[in-house]
């Protein structure tokens, strides 16, 4: 009886090391971001070149994952890449739409001499 009590014992920790082993792993290589990007829990909205603090966004937690933090002054440009605000284009067209408007905006200056 105390011999099996002592199998199953070290059997139970072997498996508690060994699956804390894995989590560890697992997180690690989860929470490894880019450059200038943080890990967070709970992601909010990551902001693109052009776009300021203003800019509308849900109060939703998004799952867990690499953020360009707008609190610390980064953007998304067009590459992907999460840089300094400092290092976005001047007139970055954020979206398919914005490019859209931006487009109609620059043909009505175009037409009426705005």
């Amino acid at each position: 009886s105390s011999r099996l009590t002592f199998s199953l014992e070290g059997a139970v920790k072997m498996v508690c090391v060994v699956a804390l082993f894995v989590l560890l792993a697992f997180a690690g290589a989860v929470r490894q971001c880019g450059k200038n990007e943080v890990w967070t829990e709970c992601t909010g909205c990551e902001l693109q070149c052009g776009q300021d603090e203003n800019t509308p966004c849900t109060a939703n937690c998004r799952p867990p994952s690499c953020e360009c933090s707008p609190s610390r002054g980064m953007r998304r440009n067009a590459d992907g890449r999460c840089v300094p605000v400092s290092q976005c284009p001047k007139n970055f067209p954020r979206t398919k739409r914005m490019k859209k408007v931006l487009e109609t905006k620059r043909e009505v200056v175009r037409a009426y001499g705005m």
